[in-house]
């Protein structure tokens, strides 16, 4: 379980980092980490939406919650894409667990709503 965090955090650290770039960077270490594991995942990202004053009063507090909550599982779709392909070309050694497992795991620790 700690290794399963571990690239948890270590996918979350890289993408929060450099997501607003063109382009996808990683570790520059990842393949070591990644030969330690045999499954990575991605978590959904913490975002926060802000809207204009004019659109702010036209949306509940529980429609702006669960617009954020949709961007961040936007960009992990993303990111598992983005692996995804890496390892259909066999360029990634591990398994990529797939978005829903994951939000499914973290919702069973009471980690994410």
């Amino acid at each position: 379980m700690k290794r399963f965090m571990c690239v948890f955090l270590l996918t979350f650290m890289m993408v929060s980092q450099l997501w607003g770039q063109m382009q996808f960077f990683k570790n520059a270490d990842f393949e070591n980490i990644a030969y330690a594991h045999e499954t990575i995942a991605t978590v959904p990202f913490l975002t926060k939406v802000t809207l204009l004053p004019d659109q702010m009063d036209t949306i509940s507090g529980q429609q702006l919650a669960s617009m954020e909550k949709t961007e961040g599982e936007s960009i992990q779709k993303a990111i598992y894409s983005w692996f995804l392909q890496r390892q259909e070309n066999g360029k990634l050694s591990v398994t990529i667990q797939e978005p829903a497992i994951s939000n499914a795991k973290l919702k069973a620790a009471r980690h994410y709503p």
